[in-house]
């Protein structure tokens, strides 16, 4: 079970980095991420 929740903590920073590149495309209604940040 423990692996199973230290599997899915680890999928995070991705999940985190996708939601604020999405936020910025729409932010600088841009379609690339590459102008954001981070």
């Amino acid at each position: 079970m423990s692996a199973r929740i230290h599997r899915r903590l680890a999928r995070l920073p991705l999940l985190r980095h996708l939601y604020q590149c999405a936020k910025c495309q729409a932010w600088t209604e841009s379609p690339v991420c590459l102008v954001c940040p981070g």
